[in-house]
Formats: structure tokens, C-alpha cells, sequence
């Protein structure tokens, strides 16, 4: 939208990260809103309850991972929650 209507950029940065995300269906979930950050190396989930006993699982890549991730984003994805050591069930 700002390209469209020529608007000046106030700050800038360059992207770092990718983020990907799917809902789960999890067998046993904390109580409560809150949000759980978790990171593993490199990588950053964050994970949260959303309705119909879901779960969001986002998880948040080095940008030169990118190109990789998206030529299977399901796989990599995948084996990316995986290395979370969780025990949930993709829906």
C-alpha cells in the first residue's frame, strides 16, 4: 500500500526472519491465554491456544533459510516442530 501511494519509509530494516504457522490439535494443553516463546537454536516458536481446543504453532526461521523452507514449507515445517520435541498432531 505505501509503494502504491509513494508514502516515505519513517524507518527500515532489513527482513531477518521468516515466520510459517499451522494449528494443531495438542493431546494435553496449559490452562490460560498466555503465550509460550520458546527458542531452540536458531529457530523461535511461539506457541498459544486458540479456539476448538486448537493450538497455533508459528515458527519463526533465519531468512536465509528461506529459500530452502519454501520449496516444501510442509516438510520443513514439519520436521521444524518436530525439533521441538512436542507431542502434537497437525489438523
Amino acid at each position: 500500500m505505501a509503494k502504491e501511494v509513494n508514502a516515505e519509509a519513517e524507518y527500515q530494516q532489513p527482513v531477518t526472519r521468516a515466520m510459517y504457522y499451522a494449528y494443531y490439535k495438542v493431546l494435553q494443553s496449559n490452562e490460560g491465554p498466555a503465550a509460550n516463546f520458546i527458542t531452540a537454536g536458531i529457530l523461535w516458536f511461539i506457541v498459544f491456544r486458540a479456539n476448538s481446543n486448537l493450538t497455533l504453532i508459528a515458527a519463526s526461521i533465519p531468512i536465509d533459510q528461506f529459500a530452502t523452507f519454501k520449496r516444501n514449507v510442509e516438510e520443513e515445517f514439519n520436521g521444524t516442530v518436530n525439533s521441538m520435541g512436542s507431542s502434537v498432531r497437525k489438523i
